[in-house]
C-alpha cells in the first residue's frame, strides 16, 4: 500500500482552508459566511429611533471589523440551513482596543443557489 505524498496532504488542506471547509461538504464558503455576516449584524442596526451618528459609528466599526469562520458549518439543526460560528474582532467606538466575540450566523440557498441569510 502506498502513502499519500505530504504534498498531496499539504495541497488539499491549503484548498479546504482556502474555500471553507463546510464549502467542500456542499456548506458555504468562508466569502459568503464572511458576507452574510456582515448583512445580519448590519441589520440589527436599523433601529428608525437610533442616534444618527451613533448608528454611523457602528456601521463603520462593523465595516472595518474582521470576521473569521471557526470550523465547519452545522447542517443537520434545521433542514435547509446552516449554521455557522464566526469569531468577529472589531473595535468599538469609543474604545482603545478591539475584541472578539462570537457571533452565529445562518445561511440557507437561494432559488438562485446563492446563499443568503436565513430567517430566524
Amino acid at each position: 500500500m502506498t502513502r499519500p505524498s505530504t504534498t498531496l496532504i499539504a495541497a488539499l488542506a491549503g484548498i479546504a482552508a482556502l474555500s471553507g471547509c463546510s464549502a467542500l461538504t456542499g456548506g458555504p464558503g468562508n466569502g459568503d459566511i464572511e458576507r452574510v455576516a456582515r448583512e445580519q449584524m448590519a441589520a440589527s442596526l436599523q433601529d428608525p429611533n437610533a442616534n444618527p451618528a451613533a448608528k454611523a459609528a457602528l456601521e463603520k466599526a462593523l465595516a472595518d471589523a474582521t470576521i473569521s469562520p471557526k470550523g465547519m458549518c452545522n447542517g443537520q439543526a434545521e433542514p435547509g440551513v446552516q449554521v455557522c460560528a464566526v469569531d468577529v474582532n472589531i473595535q468599538m467606538p469609543g474604545t482603545a482596543a478591539k475584541a472578539s466575540q462570537p457571533f452565529i450566523v445562518k445561511l440557507t440557498k437561494g432559488s438562485d443557489g446563492k446563499w443568503k441569510g436565513a430567517p430566524d
